[in-house]
């Protein structure tokens, strides 16, 4: 029998952060995708359903943070 440590704090925090770059990062393929006039209709509704939060501080958060998330949405332009 192996004797298997099960994960700990280090691998936890490894995880969490790695998805929410992974998160973040992927915000501007689906912003380039959203906008293109090919893409499917139901494309607007699952983006602002899964990026709500990243759409909210657009709208709402800090000056700040709402000038950093159009800078990087202008990428796609």
């Amino acid at each position: 029998m192996t004797d298997r440590k099960k994960p700990g704090v280090a691998f936890w925090v490894t995880v969490v952060v790695g998805l929410s770059l992974l998160y973040a990062i992927s915000y501007l393929p689906a912003t380039w995708l959203r906008r293109q006039d090919w893409s499917p209709e139901w494309v607007d509704d699952v983006y602002l359903c899964i990026y709500a939060p990243v759409t909210w501080i657009d709208e709402y958060g800090p000056d700040v943070a709402r000038r950093f998330l159009r800078w990087y949405t202008g990428l796609v332009d």
